[in-house]
Protein backbone atom coordinates (compact mmCIF):
# COMPACT_ATOMS: atom_id res chain seq x y z
CA UNK A 1 0.00 0.00 0.00
CA UNK A 2 1.53 3.58 -1.03
CA UNK A 3 1.69 5.91 1.53
CA UNK A 4 0.91 9.71 0.65
CA UNK A 5 3.81 12.30 1.99
CA UNK A 6 3.19 15.03 4.22
CA UNK A 7 1.42 17.87 2.14
CA UNK A 8 2.86 20.72 0.89
CA UNK A 9 0.01 23.45 1.90
CA UNK A 10 -2.40 22.78 5.19
CA UNK A 11 -5.72 22.34 3.98
CA UNK A 12 -7.74 25.21 5.44
CA UNK A 13 -10.02 24.41 8.46
CA UNK A 14 -13.67 24.60 8.28
CA UNK A 15 -15.34 27.17 10.29
CA UNK A 16 -18.96 27.08 11.20
CA UNK A 17 -20.84 30.05 11.26
CA UNK A 18 -22.60 30.71 14.54
CA UNK A 19 -25.39 33.37 14.98
CA UNK A 20 -24.90 35.66 17.78
CA UNK A 21 -27.95 37.15 19.47
CA UNK A 22 -27.28 39.64 22.05
CA UNK A 23 -28.86 38.33 25.93
CA UNK A 24 -32.13 38.11 26.60
CA UNK A 25 -32.16 40.06 29.70
CA UNK A 26 -28.97 41.65 31.27
CA UNK A 27 -26.72 39.52 33.08
CA UNK A 28 -27.49 36.25 31.02
CA UNK A 29 -25.42 34.24 28.39
CA UNK A 30 -25.49 35.73 24.52
CA UNK A 31 -28.07 33.35 22.36
CA UNK A 32 -25.39 31.48 19.64
CA UNK A 33 -27.04 29.75 17.10
CA UNK A 34 -26.19 27.19 14.36
CA UNK A 35 -28.54 26.94 11.34
CA UNK A 36 -27.21 24.43 9.02
CA UNK A 37 -28.00 20.59 9.25
CA UNK A 38 -25.02 19.99 7.82
CA UNK A 39 -23.08 22.25 10.07
CA UNK A 40 -25.01 20.79 13.35
CA UNK A 41 -24.00 16.78 11.98
CA UNK A 42 -20.13 18.57 11.35
CA UNK A 43 -20.21 19.65 15.00
CA UNK A 44 -21.66 16.47 16.41
CA UNK A 45 -19.31 14.04 14.60
CA UNK A 46 -16.03 15.88 14.65
CA UNK A 47 -16.20 17.96 17.65
CA UNK A 48 -18.91 16.20 20.03
CA UNK A 49 -20.74 19.33 20.51
CA UNK A 50 -24.62 18.68 20.62
CA UNK A 51 -26.33 21.85 21.57
CA UNK A 52 -30.01 21.65 21.77
CA UNK A 53 -32.40 21.64 18.60
CA UNK A 54 -34.74 24.70 19.10
CA UNK A 55 -36.58 25.03 15.71
CA UNK A 56 -40.25 23.57 14.99
CA UNK A 57 -40.68 20.72 11.94
CA UNK A 58 -42.14 23.20 9.34
CA UNK A 59 -44.77 20.13 8.94
CA UNK A 60 -45.55 19.68 12.71
CA UNK A 61 -44.86 23.36 14.13
CA UNK A 62 -47.67 22.19 16.68
CA UNK A 63 -45.94 19.82 18.31
CA UNK A 64 -42.69 19.92 20.22
CA UNK A 65 -41.28 16.40 21.16
CA UNK A 66 -38.98 16.08 17.78
CA UNK A 67 -37.10 19.95 16.97
CA UNK A 68 -34.96 21.02 14.13
CA UNK A 69 -32.66 23.92 13.48
CA UNK A 70 -31.82 26.15 14.79
CA UNK A 71 -29.08 24.45 17.17
CA UNK A 72 -28.17 26.38 20.13
CA UNK A 73 -24.64 25.95 21.43
CA UNK A 74 -24.06 26.49 25.79
CA UNK A 75 -21.33 29.50 26.09
CA UNK A 76 -18.79 26.44 27.31
CA UNK A 77 -19.55 24.54 23.76
CA UNK A 78 -19.09 28.11 21.84
CA UNK A 79 -15.32 28.57 23.84
CA UNK A 80 -13.89 25.34 23.12
CA UNK A 81 -15.08 25.59 19.86
CA UNK A 82 -13.40 29.18 19.62
CA UNK A 83 -10.27 27.39 20.78
CA UNK A 84 -10.11 24.98 18.63
CA UNK A 85 -10.76 27.73 15.78
CA UNK A 86 -13.89 25.42 14.20
CA UNK A 87 -16.29 28.71 14.09
CA UNK A 88 -17.03 31.78 13.09
CA UNK A 89 -18.87 34.52 14.61
CA UNK A 90 -21.68 36.13 13.24
CA UNK A 91 -23.20 39.24 14.60
CA UNK A 92 -27.11 38.32 13.07
CA UNK A 93 -28.35 41.87 13.86
CA UNK A 94 -25.77 43.76 11.89
CA UNK A 95 -25.59 41.13 8.74
CA UNK A 96 -29.58 41.63 8.45
CA UNK A 97 -29.57 45.00 9.52
CA UNK A 98 -29.03 46.36 5.69
CA UNK A 99 -32.35 44.43 4.17
CA UNK A 100 -32.91 44.62 0.61
CA UNK A 101 -32.82 47.56 -1.67
CA UNK A 102 -35.74 48.44 -3.78
CA UNK A 103 -34.04 46.57 -6.88
CA UNK A 104 -32.98 43.80 -4.64
CA UNK A 105 -36.34 43.00 -4.05
CA UNK A 106 -37.82 42.85 -6.53
CA UNK A 107 -35.07 40.60 -8.31
CA UNK A 108 -35.33 38.09 -5.68
CA UNK A 109 -39.23 38.02 -5.58
CA UNK A 110 -39.24 38.24 -9.26
CA UNK A 111 -37.06 34.84 -9.80
CA UNK A 112 -39.55 33.58 -7.05
CA UNK A 113 -42.48 34.20 -9.11
CA UNK A 114 -41.29 32.44 -11.79
CA UNK A 115 -40.08 29.32 -10.14
CA UNK A 116 -44.07 29.19 -8.42
CA UNK A 117 -45.22 29.48 -11.75
CA UNK A 118 -42.79 26.93 -13.51
CA UNK A 119 -43.89 24.59 -11.05
CA UNK A 120 -47.93 25.35 -11.42
CA UNK A 121 -47.43 25.43 -15.24
CA UNK A 122 -45.57 21.20 -14.74
CA UNK A 123 -48.42 20.60 -12.60
CA UNK A 124 -50.72 21.11 -15.04
CA UNK A 125 -49.25 19.62 -17.95
CA UNK A 126 -48.71 16.34 -15.89
CA UNK A 127 -52.75 16.47 -15.11
CA UNK A 128 -53.43 16.75 -18.65
CA UNK A 129 -51.37 14.35 -19.95
CA UNK A 130 -52.91 11.95 -16.61
CA UNK A 131 -56.12 12.18 -17.96
CA UNK A 132 -55.55 12.03 -21.68
CA UNK A 133 -53.86 8.49 -21.09
CA UNK A 134 -57.04 7.70 -19.06
CA UNK A 135 -59.37 8.14 -21.47
CA UNK A 136 -57.11 6.45 -24.16
CA UNK A 137 -57.17 3.39 -22.04
CA UNK A 138 -60.86 3.65 -21.12
CA UNK A 139 -61.74 4.00 -24.92
CA UNK A 140 -60.11 0.84 -25.30
CA UNK A 141 -62.44 -0.82 -22.75
CA UNK A 142 -60.27 -1.47 -20.18
CA UNK A 143 -61.91 -1.10 -16.48
CA UNK A 144 -61.24 2.21 -14.31
CA UNK A 145 -59.07 0.53 -12.37
CA UNK A 146 -56.49 -0.96 -15.21
CA UNK A 147 -56.99 2.55 -17.01
CA UNK A 148 -55.32 4.60 -13.94
CA UNK A 149 -52.49 2.11 -13.57
CA UNK A 150 -51.78 2.50 -17.84
CA UNK A 151 -51.99 6.18 -17.06
CA UNK A 152 -49.83 6.42 -14.65
CA UNK A 153 -47.08 4.26 -16.00
CA UNK A 154 -47.80 6.40 -19.41
CA UNK A 155 -46.17 9.28 -17.73
CA UNK A 156 -45.02 11.98 -20.13
CA UNK A 157 -45.39 9.57 -23.63
CA UNK A 158 -48.65 10.84 -23.91
CA UNK A 159 -48.90 13.38 -27.18
CA UNK A 160 -47.74 17.43 -26.32
CA UNK A 161 -50.53 18.77 -24.52
CA UNK A 162 -51.52 22.11 -25.24
CA UNK A 163 -50.02 25.33 -22.55
CA UNK A 164 -52.41 26.20 -19.67
CA UNK A 165 -53.82 29.76 -19.49
CA UNK A 166 -52.95 32.01 -16.55
CA UNK A 167 -56.26 31.87 -15.44
CA UNK A 168 -55.28 27.97 -14.79
CA UNK A 169 -52.36 28.40 -13.60
CA UNK A 170 -53.30 30.91 -10.79
CA UNK A 171 -56.07 28.34 -9.25
CA UNK A 172 -52.95 25.27 -9.20
CA UNK A 173 -51.64 24.75 -6.06
CA UNK A 174 -47.77 25.07 -5.55
CA UNK A 175 -45.33 24.35 -2.56
CA UNK A 176 -43.94 27.01 -0.52
CA UNK A 177 -40.72 26.60 0.67
CA UNK A 178 -39.40 28.72 3.58
CA UNK A 179 -35.29 28.93 3.91
CA UNK A 180 -33.96 27.73 7.25
CA UNK A 181 -31.30 29.98 6.91
CA UNK A 182 -30.29 33.69 5.27
CA UNK A 183 -26.91 32.83 3.12
CA UNK A 184 -28.68 32.53 -0.06
CA UNK A 185 -30.07 36.06 0.44
CA UNK A 186 -28.11 38.70 -1.60
CA UNK A 187 -28.65 41.55 1.29
CA UNK A 188 -27.10 39.02 3.93
CA UNK A 189 -24.03 40.20 5.09
CA UNK A 190 -22.40 37.48 6.77
CA UNK A 191 -19.75 36.60 8.70
CA UNK A 192 -16.44 39.13 8.68
CA UNK A 193 -13.42 39.60 10.83
CA UNK A 194 -14.28 42.74 12.70
CA UNK A 195 -17.59 41.44 13.78
CA UNK A 196 -16.42 38.06 14.86
CA UNK A 197 -13.08 39.79 16.99
CA UNK A 198 -15.79 42.37 18.54
CA UNK A 199 -17.88 39.64 19.54
CA UNK A 200 -15.84 37.41 21.30
CA UNK A 201 -13.95 40.35 23.36
CA UNK A 202 -17.91 41.27 24.49
CA UNK A 203 -18.84 37.48 25.20
CA UNK A 204 -15.99 34.84 24.88
CA UNK A 205 -12.90 36.84 25.72
CA UNK A 206 -10.22 34.24 28.18
CA UNK A 207 -11.11 36.56 31.23
CA UNK A 208 -14.64 35.29 30.86
CA UNK A 209 -13.46 31.73 30.69
CA UNK A 210 -14.72 29.66 34.04
CA UNK A 211 -14.43 26.92 36.01
CA UNK A 212 -17.13 25.26 33.81
CA UNK A 213 -15.67 26.13 30.58
CA UNK A 214 -12.07 24.81 32.11
CA UNK A 215 -14.07 20.98 33.10
CA UNK A 216 -16.39 20.85 29.54
CA UNK A 217 -13.36 21.41 27.72
CA UNK A 218 -11.11 18.74 29.71
CA UNK A 219 -13.94 15.95 29.39
CA UNK A 220 -14.51 16.70 25.84
CA UNK A 221 -11.29 16.67 24.62
CA UNK A 222 -8.61 13.71 25.00
CA UNK A 223 -7.99 11.43 26.52
CA UNK A 224 -11.92 11.34 27.83
CA UNK A 225 -13.95 12.50 24.37
CA UNK A 226 -17.15 12.65 26.20
CA UNK A 227 -20.31 14.10 24.91
CA UNK A 228 -21.87 16.39 27.21
CA UNK A 229 -24.90 18.41 27.17
CA UNK A 230 -27.17 20.61 29.81
CA UNK A 231 -27.59 18.57 32.78
CA UNK A 232 -30.78 20.13 34.67
CA UNK A 233 -32.56 17.12 33.33
CA UNK A 234 -30.88 14.98 35.95
CA UNK A 235 -29.97 17.57 38.99
CA UNK A 236 -26.34 19.25 37.56
CA UNK A 237 -24.63 21.24 35.36
CA UNK A 238 -23.95 19.00 32.70
CA UNK A 239 -24.39 15.44 32.02
CA UNK A 240 -21.51 13.11 30.36
CA UNK A 241 -21.96 10.48 27.58
CA UNK A 242 -19.10 7.78 26.75
CA UNK A 243 -20.03 7.94 23.11
CA UNK A 244 -22.79 9.40 20.99
CA UNK A 245 -25.70 9.75 22.94
CA UNK A 246 -27.61 7.78 19.94
CA UNK A 247 -25.95 4.96 20.90
CA UNK A 248 -24.61 5.62 24.61
CA UNK A 249 -26.79 6.31 27.91
CA UNK A 250 -24.89 8.81 30.21
CA UNK A 251 -22.49 7.36 32.78
CA UNK A 252 -22.27 10.83 34.60
CA UNK A 253 -24.35 14.45 36.00
CA UNK A 254 -21.46 17.05 36.78
CA UNK A 255 -22.34 19.99 39.24
CA UNK A 256 -19.61 22.78 39.05
CA UNK A 257 -19.44 25.19 42.27
CA UNK A 258 -18.93 28.49 41.43
CA UNK A 259 -16.35 28.84 44.42
CA UNK A 260 -14.54 25.95 45.12
CA UNK A 261 -14.06 27.79 48.68
CA UNK A 262 -17.28 28.55 49.15
CA UNK A 263 -17.68 24.91 50.79
CA UNK A 264 -20.75 22.48 50.38
CA UNK A 265 -23.28 21.91 52.68
CA UNK A 266 -23.42 17.97 53.95
CA UNK A 267 -27.35 17.82 52.84
CA UNK A 268 -26.17 19.57 49.67
CA UNK A 269 -23.56 16.34 49.05
CA UNK A 270 -26.44 13.71 50.45
CA UNK A 271 -29.06 15.52 48.09
CA UNK A 272 -27.13 15.25 45.20
CA UNK A 273 -25.46 11.48 46.02
CA UNK A 274 -29.39 10.00 46.45
CA UNK A 275 -30.23 11.89 43.19
CA UNK A 276 -27.47 10.59 41.55
CA UNK A 277 -28.71 6.91 42.43
CA UNK A 278 -32.30 7.34 41.48
CA UNK A 279 -31.31 8.64 37.95
CA UNK A 280 -29.00 5.58 38.12
CA UNK A 281 -26.26 7.61 37.72
CA UNK A 282 -22.76 8.60 39.39
CA UNK A 283 -22.81 12.32 40.58
CA UNK A 284 -19.51 13.89 39.89
CA UNK A 285 -18.30 17.40 41.48
CA UNK A 286 -15.71 18.95 39.24
CA UNK A 287 -13.71 22.16 40.21
CA UNK A 288 -10.15 23.67 39.49
CA UNK A 289 -7.39 22.92 40.90
CA UNK A 290 -5.74 25.62 42.72
CA UNK A 291 -2.77 24.46 44.07
CA UNK A 292 1.07 23.80 42.12
CA UNK A 293 2.37 25.94 39.31
CA UNK A 294 1.30 28.49 37.07
CA UNK A 295 -1.94 28.98 38.80
CA UNK A 296 -1.24 32.55 38.66
CA UNK A 297 -2.09 32.37 34.77
CA UNK A 298 -4.47 30.63 34.97
CA UNK A 299 -3.26 27.00 33.81
CA UNK A 300 -4.98 25.19 37.00
CA UNK A 301 -6.00 21.95 36.15
CA UNK A 302 -9.46 20.49 36.82
CA UNK A 303 -10.05 17.81 39.55
CA UNK A 304 -13.22 15.57 39.83
CA UNK A 305 -15.04 13.66 43.07
CA UNK A 306 -17.41 11.10 42.61
CA UNK A 307 -20.44 10.53 45.22
CA UNK A 308 -20.90 6.78 45.91
CA UNK A 309 -23.49 5.58 48.60
CA UNK A 310 -21.92 2.53 50.22
CA UNK A 311 -23.64 -0.77 49.53
CA UNK A 312 -25.41 0.74 46.41
CA UNK A 313 -23.06 -0.05 43.79
CA UNK A 314 -23.69 3.29 41.83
Amino acid sequence: MAVAGPSSSKATPRRVPISILPPSSPGSDPISLVWSPNDVLYLRSQHRIMGILTGSLPLLPQQNAYLGVPLQLMPEEVQLLLSRDAVVLVDDEEAHAMGPSREEWQRWSGEREKERREERRQSAIQAREHRIAFEEALKKGKGAKAAKQDAAEAGGSTPAVAEPTEEELRLIAYSHITAGASDDLPWYSGPNKAAHDRLVSLYFSPSSHTTRSLVFSSLNSPPYNYFLSCGLRFGGDFVAYPGDPFRYHSHYTLTVPKDRNEGIAAGKLIADGRLGTAVKKVHVLATKDERGEGIDEGEGKPIFFSLTWAGFGT
